[in-house]
Order: C-alpha cells, then structure tokens, then sequence
C-alpha cells in the first residue's frame, strides 16, 4: 500500500506541473490590465454544486475559480466580486484578447489537465478535510461567460467531538478505489440527455485515503463518484502517530457524485482493537455408516470456515457445511470449525475459537448382508 501511494503523488505531482507550467498563470487584477488581456467577468450559478444543507450552498467572499481557454493551455484565476452570500456569483479575471473559453473549476487550486472538453481530476490521497478543499466542481464555459457548475465530488462527512484526533484514514475494504486521477468529458449544458458531463474509467485508483484533523469540527473528504465499495469503509482514527480506535461500516455502498456520505461522529463506536468472529454453532446431518455432514449458520463477517476431524490438519471451505465420507460404521469422530475473516478486513476481526462436535456413525450392514443373506428376516403372513 504505501508503494501505491507514492505512485498517486507522483501522478499528481506531474499533473501540477502540466498544469502550471503550459503558461504563465495570470492573477486577475480589476485595477490593472496588461496589454493584449480583457478584464473578463463570468456569472456562476451554484446551485447544483453540492448537496450541502438545503440542496446547495452559495459563494463566499474570497472565492476563486480557475477559467481554462484555448484548449487548455492556458489559465486565468478569477476571484469573487463582492461579499459573497448568493448562489450565484460574478468572478472577474484578466484573459488574452480573442481567448477561447473551455472550462472552469472549483476551487482556485484544484489541480486538473485540460484539454478542451476532456478534464483529468485529482482526487488526492493526502487531504486537510476542510468543505472547499473537498468539494470539487466544473463546469463549461457557455454563451456570454455563464457558468453552471456541478459537483463532482462524493464527500465524506465526519464530526469529531475531540481536539486530539490527529489523522483520519479511511480504507475500502474491499480495495475498490477511493481516490485518484478522474477523467471527466463536458457536454453542452443544454444537452438533450440532459448529462453535464461523462466519466471516464479511474486512472491510479488508491483504495486509501487520509485527512489531517487536530479540533473539534465537521470534516469532508472528497472521494470518487460511482465506485461500489463492496466491503463497506474501514475508518481508523489516529493520535499522533498511533491508531487510537476503528471502526467498520460493514454495508455495500456506491458512491455518486453531488451527494454528502454524513457518518456524523463515530469516536462513540471506535474499538481500540481487534473484534473476534462469532464462534460458529455446529450440527450434525446426514448421519450414515460411511459419511456424515456437519453445518453451521453463516457466521457474520466471515470469509471462510477452517474445518478438522479428529484433530487433523484444517481445511477451508466457503460453504457453511463439511461432508465427511469414507469412514468407519458405528465410530465416533470429533469435528472443529472455526471461522475466518478475509484478509482485508483483518485489521478489523480476528478468528473465532474453534467449535467442536463429536459425530457417530451408524452401524452399517453386515457382511451377511452383503451376500445377500436374509435370516435376519421374520416371514409374516400377509393374511
């Protein structure tokens, strides 16, 4: 895991550098413009940003917004006029005279590779939590500079009660990605599908991702949109450097885009360690001279069965039974089951004990029997 995550921040490093480095970023200035630039103003609605309180949440002072043009290659920061307070918002920059306009994104430090319609989006391994860090948005740029952005993003909520949590880390357990390098194609805001825009397949996908903490307040972390998480999420809270408790959402989930994932405040359900399976109940069926069957309900977060006769060596089964065959009429065998989590979740639950039955065969037919011999058999009348 840490390999992987050191190829997502060298993936992610290049992309800032792209980014930055195809021409020189221009910082808006209403007072000043150079020569060959227009003071450009664009007009953005936000209301389908996120799904933050009542559906949406508005423009605050200070707000900026990168404006892609000439496909992609160069970038022009707009800022916010005004006080903010209003879904919608007017963002002023300067931009080349006879600038072509691509895209724009939210917030100003987003990372992403443009080229034209076609976006890459960074959904980093490494977060601070804080709302406008996660909460990523695009959108085109249409007529008359009008800009309606949607979100992106899943974002993860958290609400730490304590000021000394330090780190969050939250794992998929069934390794499905959780972050990384999102291609993204616009599509005209007045499509017929009515679609805004197209993913494409995760590139570098990282089932980890981590956000520094350190007060008291509500988190949000920014995660990928239509993964399936098929073993649910595993949260670790962390003080300093040492894991202080986990805790296991143990249901499917899917992520989708523009919604929040509240958890609310989990360090009420934090276990400072292992959880043990539950042992499993035995039974036996199926009872005959030669063979017998041992089963069990299926034991809760269990991946598998280790079973044994007579002390011998365990053998797995996915099942929930074990078939003995081939043994000795009118004998007593011992069986032991014990039940196994599956390696990604063993950070969370440990082996049961083992559960044991003691089985015995029927007897089973003569070998008088077998000749076919019937002097067991009383003759009676049939009238």
């Amino acid at each position: 895991m840490k390999e992987y995550f050191k190829s997502i921040l060298y993936t992610l490093g290049a992309l800032a550098v792209f980014s930055c480095a195809i021409d020189e970023t221009i910082v808006p200035s209403p007072d000043e413009v150079p020569n060959g630039y227009t003071l450009q103003y664009f007009t953005a609605n936000i209301e389908t940003k996120t799904a933050y309180d009542d559906g949406h949440t508005v423009w605050s002072k200070g707000d900026g917004i990168n404006i892609f043009w000439n496909n992609g290659h160069s970038i022009t920061q707009a800022i916010l006029v005004g006080e903010g307070g209003s879904t919608v918002g007017t963002f002023v920059g300067n931009v080349e005279d006879g600038a072509v306009f691509d895209c724009a994104i939210y917030p100003i430090d987003v990372e992403a590779n443009v080229e034209g319609p076609s976006l890459t989006l960074p959904f980093r391994s490494d977060q601070e939590g804080t709302f406008r860090a996660a909460n990523m948005a695009v959108s085109k740029v249409g007529e008359g500079n009008t800009l309606n952005f949607f979100n992106v993003s899943t974002l993860i909520a958290i609400q730490l009660t304590s000021d000394d949590i330090t780190k969050i880390e939250v794992e998929s357990v069934g390794g499905e990605a959780l972050v990384g390098n999102l291609p993204v194609v616009l599509v005209d805001n007045d499509s017929d599908d009515g679609d805004e825009y197209v993913f494409g397949d995760i590139e570098s996908g990282c089932s980890s991702v981590s956000m520094s903490a350190g007060e008291a307040g509500t988190y949000y972390i920014s995660i990928l949109p239509g993964i399936t998480h098929s073993g649910g999420l595993l949260f670790k809270y962390y003080k300093g450097e040492e894991v202080y408790g986990i805790y296991h959402f143990d249901k499917e989930l899917t992520t989708e885009r523009n919604h929040i994932l509240n958890f609310g405040d989990l360090e009420s359900k934090l276990v400072a360690g292992k959880t043990e399976l539950d042992v499993p109940v035995l039974r036996a069926e199926s009872i005959m001279g030669v063979e017998f069957t041992v089963a069990w309900d299926a034991v809760p977060h269990a991946a598998r069965y280790m079973c044994s006769l007579n002390d011998g060596a365990f053998a797995p089964v996915t099942g929930t039974f074990v078939k003995y065959e081939g043994l000795t009429p009118e004998t007593s065998y011992s069986v032991k089951v014990y039940a196994e989590p599956a390696e990604t979740t063993r950070i969370i639950y440990e082996d049961s004990p083992s559960a044991s039955i003691t089985v015995k065969t029927k007897r089973g037919p003569s070998d008088d029997d077998k000749d076919g011999d019937l002097s067991d058999f009383k003759e009676k009348p049939i009238f």
